[in-house]
């Protein structure tokens, strides 16, 4: 672990801990609770990529022409939850793939387009974007289009009126960007020289963060295999705290107060962890998470052993199995969407078709 003292003293910001919070178990496993499903929207035969969510939008990556033609998603597409009426919001611009996550804020999507060369870790372009879905109006958040590594990609996110991102300024330094969709203005957030961020997760004027530079394996990590020390950035202060410093951390999501992500175990699995953004214990909920998501009351992840949904209730700490309908196997995109889980099975388990489904969790949250 590296010292950041002297330069958090010289920011104003508090030195983050040295050593992760005290660990603790949740509660046994409680029984499985059958759950209904709903077909929400069909597609037909188009893939589903990406899942997104926020107000009452829901909005997926997909594809123009149909799977038996073409397998890269160049579409964008987003309907109300209450009243399906889907519309193509937005379109591959500049011949690449659209498949990355779609988040929304207020009437903003942010998403990624690019471009890989072939089998090579190199990508011959990247474009960030932000479409308003009343509008149609585009910003152009940030772009590369030359000599760009795979592992320069950025993770971004949006929430309450801002989007954030980590990207790879002039020099060749990590940086964190925000972007203020109220006032048009972008800025670089200020963090110690040593830190590397990546993956940042937004709720309110609280950012969470992957900081790279903590993992001692960094120099052989792919874009998807990073990893480091989970950071807390307040806006409002500018303030940076540790909520854990073991550098095995990654995928970080937040929401009403409470964080998850994903680590490494001493065995070498994956984990599921928590604990509330403020700081404090931290919660290891299950083992070999894929995809963790949480609304601050719940977290929903897929479970590869049961092939089957799970859920912890924060609070209760039981974590159950989530049976939906009569599936078998439940491998596939999805998006907690509030109360509700909406998912799309691979169109090779779906009759070569893409349906997407919903699931009401509010039968989870209030019995276990």
């Amino acid at each position: 672990m590296f010292v950041l003292v002297a330069l958090l003293d010289a920011c104003g910001q508090t030195a983050p801990s040295s050593a992760s919070p005290t660990a603790s178990a949740p509660a046994a496993t409680a029984s499985p609770i059958q759950l209904s499903v709903q077909a929400w929207l069909g597609l037909g035969p188009h893939g589903v990529g990406n899942l997104g969510c926020g107000g009452t939008e829901i909005a997926w990556t997909t594809d123009s022409q149909p799977i038996a033609q073409t397998s890269k998603n160049d579409t964008i597409g987003i309907s109300n939850q209450i009243s399906p009426h889907p519309k193509v919001l937005a379109i591959s611009r500049h011949g690449g793939t659209l498949t990355d996550a779609v988040p929304i804020s207020g009437s903003w999507l942010v998403n990624l387009e690019y471009l890989q060369q072939g089998q090579s870790d190199l990508a011959a372009f990247w474009y960030l974007e932000a479409v308003n879905w009343e509008t149609g109006a585009v910003v152009d958040l940030a772009q590369a289009t030359s000599g760009v590594g795979l592992t320069e990609l950025p993770w971004y996110d949006a929430a309450d009126g801002r989007a954030v991102w980590n990207q790879v300024d002039a020099s060749g330094k990590e940086t964190l960007r925000l972007y203020d969709f109220s006032t048009g203005l972008s800025k670089t957030l200020i963090l110690p020289a040593d830190m590397s961020p990546f993956e940042p997760a937004i709720s309110g004027s609280t950012i969470v963060f992957v900081d790279n530079s903590t993992d001692p394996g960094r120099s052989q990590e792919n874009f998807l295999g990073r990893h480091g020390s989970l950071r807390r950035y307040d806006l409002l202060t500018g303030r940076i705290d540790t909520l854990d410093a073991d550098p095995t951390a990654f995928r970080p999501q937040i929401d009403n107060g409470q964080v998850v992500w994903t680590a490494i175990g001493s065995s070498g699995n994956t984990m599921l962890a928590a604990t509330p953004v403020v700081g404090g214990p931290i919660v290891t909920i299950a083992s070999d998470p894929v995809a963790p998501q949480t609304n601050g009351s719940i977290v929903v992840w897929y479970d590869s052993s049961t092939l089957h949904f799970m859920a912890m209730v924060f609070g209760s700490g039981r974590v159950v199995q989530l049976q939906v309908a009569a599936l078998t196997d439940v491998r596939s995109v999805f998006a907690l969407c509030g109360s509700e889980l909406y998912f799309a099975l691979p169109p090779a388990e779906d009759g070569g078709n893409s349906t997407i489904r919903r699931v009401d969790l509010s039968l989870v949250t209030a019995s276990i």
